[in-house]
């Protein structure tokens, strides 16, 4: 009936196909297609339902790897875009940052490279870097990165290693297009936008932004952003005497910092959701004016 031309040898049944059944695959999967063939003739409901031999494992949630996938999801949308740079680098490299030469470090006994011998302490670090390599190509730049950083304990053999997520942006705030020029430089409130976003996006509640001092920021543009007495992390303008470490250009960078694992810890489990709007979103409303005869 499904013109493939059978043959039957005792118990075995050979079946070729005909050249318009391209979806039929080839050993074991061809032998599954087959049965499924036979099946859907006979009828499922023809078929008595069976447990399966082999019973099914528990689901078990990963809460790290979720939030994480969450945090990409919610600053992708607000227009940032995801790197990736190495877990290896050198005391020098993040000099330029840290500035700090006495750092101890967890290093390599057969390092990949002589510029990366030691497991990198800061996050915000490497996506400078990216930062700093891409700043001609283009006039606008919004990065962030989420991955562990490795801090040595004297006491244990191995290092901790808690998960940061670091941003770095620069350019303009907007990209020139046909209705508008481009705006101005980026600055510390666009950062701090895309953060209230974010912490919104995770139902963050009682977060508010303190005025801070850090090393790393300006003076006077730096905050240190809380969820009650939790202290998520700090945001700033890169101080000027670290910016001119790295080749950035002439515009502000705006950078920042936060440890996922306080994340995950103020938020939510449940949280309240809102009703569906009963009309849809006007996202464009334009109007064109022309001359009443045409």
């Amino acid at each position: 009936r499904l013109e493939f031309a059978c043959q039957v040898e005792g118990q075995v049944v050979h079946a070729k196909t005909p050249p318009h059944r391209t979806d039929i695959g080839e050993g074991l999967t061809g032998k599954a297609d087959l049965l499924e063939e036979v099946a859907r003739l006979y009828g499922y409901d023809n078929i008595p339902a069976t447990r399966l031999s082999v019973e099914l494992p528990p689901q078990r949630g990963n809460p790290v790897q979720e939030l994480e996938d969450r945090l990409r999801t919610s600053l992708v949308r607000l227009g940032m875009q995801e790197v990736i740079t190495y877990r290896l680098t050198s005391p020098e490299r993040e000099a330029r940052l840290l500035a700090e030469p006495d750092v101890s470090y967890i290093r390599l006994q057969n390092p990949i490279s002589p510029d990366r011998n030691v497991m990198r302490r800061s996050l915000l670090a490497s996506v400078l870097e990216i930062l700093e390599r891409n700043v001609r190509l283009r006039e606008r730049l919004a990065m962030f990165e989420i991955g562990p950083v490795f801090i040595p304990r004297p006491d244990q053999a191995l290092p901790a290693e808690p998960h940061h997520l670091a941003f770095a942006m620069t350019g303009k705030s907007a990209t020139a297009s046909w209705d508008r020029p481009a705006g101005a430089s980026m600055d510390f409130f666009d950062l701090k936008g895309i953060v209230e976003g974010l912490l919104d996006s995770l139902h963050i509640e009682d977060v508010r932004f303190e005025p801070a001092a850090h090393p790393y920021y300006h003076p006077g543009k730096c905050a240190r952003i809380l969820a009650g007495e939790n202290t998520l992390g700090v945001i700033g303008e890169l101080h000027p005497l670290v910016k001119e470490r790295y080749d950035l250009g002439a515009l502000p960078v705006i950078a920042g910092e936060l440890e996922t694992g306080i994340l995950r810890s103020v938020t939510p489990a449940w949280y309240e959701t809102r009703n569906v709007p009963v009309f849809p979103p006007v996202l464009e409303d334009i109007a064109i004016i022309i001359d009443e005869d045409t």
